[in-house]
């Protein structure tokens, strides 16, 4: 089975440097410039299915894709929703840069959901993905998600620290996996123009 994975693209709050986790801004124009190039990127991987975080910024992505790739349902899931900060939603990244770094996998705070207990999510999604389809079958998947969780799916496929370098991803990035005896592992990452 092949997996592709992409982030969603800019929204106005990413321009502004406003956190958004759980709850969702208006897209941008470079966002449906970068949408249609993920699609156009997309259309010959034969891909059969989409899921998307339920978070509208993601389902927005999943609809544009879809149309283009002829994919008439788009499957939602929580557990592909981005890390929650909770109190810190909508505050801007300056107010709050002394009070945490969000990249200290370490750092837990009863304010937000800890670095593991999202990695616990993604692995709730993945193991109820293997039980949900046939992992022998040559289908080819889409998900639809956000930078921590692709971020973790990465760190599940390459075994490495979690704040390795190589499981940094841009909203242009296309992460291309095999989900092969239970195991996940990174076939290529590739950044569109």
């Amino acid at each position: 089975m092949k997996i592709f994975a992409i982030r969603h693209p800019q929204t106005q709050w990413n321009l502004i440097r406003r956190f958004q986790w759980h709850l969702d801004s208006p897209l941008t124009d470079l966002w449906i410039e970068t949408v249609n190039k993920l699609a156009d990127e997309l259309k010959n991987k034969n891909i059969t299915k989409i899921i998307s975080s339920d978070l509208w910024r993601c389902v927005q992505t999943s609809q544009i894709i879809a149309k283009k790739l002829n994919i008439k349902n788009i499957e939602l899931d929580k557990n592909l929703r981005e890390r929650n900060f909770w109190i810190y939603n909508w505050k801007y990244k300056k107010d709050i840069v002394n009070i945490f770094d969000e990249d200290d996998y370490y750092f837990i705070a009863p304010e937000w959901e800890s670095c593991k207990d999202m990695q616990n999510r993604v692995l709730t999604f993945l193991n109820n993905f293997k039980e949900k389809f046939n992992l022998e079958k040559e289908d080819r998947i889409l998900i639809v998600t956000h930078s921590w969780i692709l971020k973790t799916l990465l760190f599940y496929s390459q075994n490495n620290s979690f704040n390795d370098k190589s499981n940094k991803t841009t909203q242009k990035t296309i992460c291309k996996f095999s989900l092969e005896n239970n195991k996940l592992n990174i076939i290529r990452k590739k950044e569109i123009l």
